[in-house]
């Protein structure tokens, strides 16, 4: 019976990541295939046929691959230090080394509260500067 519900939660698991990550991709994508209610590659065509989505296309490709590249060189560097030796600071390292994964939850709460503050925040200032609400 154990095996047969995790079987099912990890079926639903998937439906549910399926309807939140991959159907909004499938949408965005077939939106970029039509012009005025009928199928069209002239977006697709633009991308490749001006130069500078060309161009922006390529760099956006060649920093995605310096990036990659750099995590994978210094990450395994990184789990090889830490699995085969023991040094001073080795907890703080490992410490540090979860900070990507952390901080953007902490940022993104720091981004939301700027935008929404009541002394200069950017949503009061457009909805005073559009006579919604009295700047009191």
């Amino acid at each position: 019976m154990r095996k047969h519900a995790s079987t099912i939660f990890c079926w639903a698991l998937i439906a549910v990541l399926g309807l939140l990550l991959i159907v909004p991709i499938v949408k965005v994508c077939i939106s970029g295939l039509r012009l005025e209610g009928h199928w069209s590659l002239f977006f697709l065509a633009n991308a490749f046929t001006r130069e500078v989505y060309r161009r922006g296309l390529l760099m956006s490709l060649g920093l995605a691959a310096t990036v990659t590249l750099c995590c994978l060189v210094l990450g395994t560097l990184l789990a090889f230090l830490t699995t085969k030796f023991d040094f001073r600071g080795k907890g703080v390292l490992g410490a540090l080394l979860f900070a990507p994964i952390i901080l953007p939850p902490f940022v993104g709460a720091i981004g939301i509260k700027k935008i929404l503050a009541m002394d200069g925040g950017f949503v009061n200032q457009l909805l005073m500067a559009l006579h919604l609400v009295d700047p009191a």
